[in-house]
């Protein structure tokens, strides 16, 4: 067992690294195992992912693909680490390596929908840890001059799925420009001010001002010039972490997951309900029945 230590122990249900957990030593592997079992991870035959820590930086690639063809891709480099391991900076960075994984999966799953990977790139080789059916942040890869967002609403419309096509598709995969450079205060903040307020009044002169981090980037989330009442947003949101400091991060960090992720609670609920209409359609027609998928294979797909 010491042989994959240090890992990162997974639960299957876990939003934004919520189920994520460091092991560094076999006493660490025990305690998360504990915690994980008073949280009830391994009811029902529940198991957990033991993913094997390894060492280089962190690219989020995204892409969209129709009947298993990718339409368009970005992928990002996490430039600055935020709260619970998000992305404070990215920049982006479109090598060919994740255009090619992402032709080949998506030709292999004949996928029709936007998908978004975590990888850690070893000696300019990406590991894969992190795959979600859905796309992920998607304004690094607007600067660089991709839509993602277009691209998944095209391929969601209706008209798109007629026997004609309106919507142009390229001839090959459209990807964006290299070194494009964005940012998200609040998530810089949150991170800034566990090392204090004066942390956090330093990170906040740097963004006023465009220094630092903050030089020659884009804002994400609170684009002051667009959307000027965001003004107001960023007031308040400074003047409570200068107030609460790490308690207030910790809170907003915590309940902006709560309130959309999937709980495992929520996951047990939609197995039931799969599984009732399994054993009703049984009843009703047992030649075409189909075998209602465990939730550790519904996870891994």
């Amino acid at each position: 067992m010491t042989d994959i230590l240090p890992a990162y122990i997974k639960t299957p249900i876990g939003t934004a690294s919520k189920g994520v957990r460091y092991a560094k030593t076999v006493d660490d592997l025990a305690r998360v195992g504990r915690e994980f079992e008073d949280r009830g991870a391994f009811r029902n035959n529940g198991r957990v992912l033991l993913q094997k820590a390894l060492a280089g930086p962190l690219v989020m690639v995204q892409g969209v693909f129709s009947h298993g063809r990718l339409l368009t891709w970005h992928a990002c480099l996490r430039a600055r680490e935020g709260p619970s391991g998000g992305a404070a900076k990215k920049t982006s960075l479109p090598l060919p390596v994740f255009e090619d994984d992402l032709v080949k999966l998506g030709a292999f799953l004949k996928y029709d929908a936007a998908l978004s990977m975590d990888a850690i790139l070893v000696e300019g080789i990406p590991c894969y840890i992190d795959v979600n059916p859905r796309i992920t942040e998607p304004m690094n890869a607007l600067e660089a001059g991709v839509d993602l967002v277009d691209s998944i609403l095209s391929i969601s419309t209706s008209h798109m799925r007629s026997s004609e096509i309106i919507r142009h598709i390229p001839p090959r995969p459209v990807c964006g420009e290299e070194n494009i450079i964005t940012h998200q205060f609040v998530l810089a903040a949150m991170k800034a001010v566990e090392g204090g307020r004066l942390a956090l009044l330093a990170e906040v002169f740097n963004a006023l001002l465009g220094l630092g981090e903050y030089a020659n980037s884009t804002e994400e989330l609170t684009p002051v010039e667009d959307d000027p009442l965001s003004v107001l947003f960023l007031f308040t949101f400074t003047m409570l972490m200068l107030l609460g400091g790490k308690r207030i991060a910790k809170y907003f960090d915590g309940s902006s997951v709560s309130n959309y992720a999937l709980s495992a609670f929520g996951w047990e609920t939609i197995c039931r309900a799969q599984q009732a209409k399994g054993n009703k359609g049984a009843g009703t027609d047992n030649m075409h029945r189909q075998p209602t998928p465990s939730a550790s294979t519904e996870l891994l797909l």
